[in-house]
């Protein structure tokens, strides 16, 4: 989904809803098949045939409610300074009807992945929240969504600002046991994963979060590296 918003010339926001497409049959699938265009957004489906890379972002999410049939959804994200404009608060509606229910979709099949982009610097994430009611419950972690092309059997991430500085900055450590198997898998190759990571400790701002993982019997590391904008109000 990509909603149509206001703003300078010199920076494109956009909205990717991410589906895991389970049991959803392919007549079903080819009556909507590309994209549709609605009064304030893009909603569809699209097929992308690139090689996958070894850990793609799928998902921020801030919080993500469940939902029935002929839902509307809100969504809403933090936008930080730029330019002219201020911080500010994004609402966008979103009803289940157009796409989600007629794909079949589930609320724990979909994944929501926001981010702006100035001319010149790199893509930055806004955590996302997606409810049905307004809510001012505050989560004190996001959770991460990702995908592995490979097999991995440790994952670390870290959190830094735009110095380097990890004073006080969460960081995870996860590994399989390979004290009783050298070859232990932590992460099927293909497979989706998340994790959670509290950042209510830090002042808002745009932190680098990087994604350090270890396939078995390769002493070769693969990572990933995004901005994210922390902001939680």
């Amino acid at each position: 989904m990509w909603p149509k918003m206001s703003h300078s010339p010199a920076i494109s926001i956009s909205l990717i809803v991410a589906g895991i497409f389970l049991g959803v049959s392919p007549g079903l699938h080819a009556q909507i098949q590309g994209m549709q265009t609605f009064e304030n957004r893009k909603e569809g489906t699209n097929v992308h045939p690139n090689a996958a890379p070894d850990l793609t972002l799928i998902a921020i999410h801030r919080n993500f409610e469940n939902f029935s049939a002929n839902s509307n959804l809100h969504v809403r994200f933090f936008l930080p300074p730029v330019a002219d404009v201020r911080t500010r608060k994004v609402f966008l509606e979103w009803p289940t009807k157009d796409v989600i229910d007629r794909l079949g979709l589930q609320p724990n099949n979909i994944g929501v992945l926001a981010r702006y982009e100035v001319a010149g610097a790199p893509a930055v994430y806004l955590p996302v929240g997606v409810y049905q009611t307004d809510s001012n419950a505050k989560k004190r972690a996001y959770t991460f969504h990702f995908i592995t092309a490979s097999d991995l059997q440790t994952l670390d991430v870290s959190v830094t600002n735009e110095k380097g500085v990890v004073n006080k900055a969460p960081k995870l450590q996860f590994s399989c046991n390979r004290n009783y198997n050298p070859n232990c898998r932590l992460y099927a190759a293909g497979s989706t994963q998340a994790f959670t990571l509290d950042m209510s400790a830090l002042q808002p701002g745009e932190f680098h979060i990087k994604l350090l993982g270890r396939i078995p019997g390769d002493i070769t590391p693969v990572s990933l590296d995004f901005v994210i904008y922390h902001q939680l109000k």
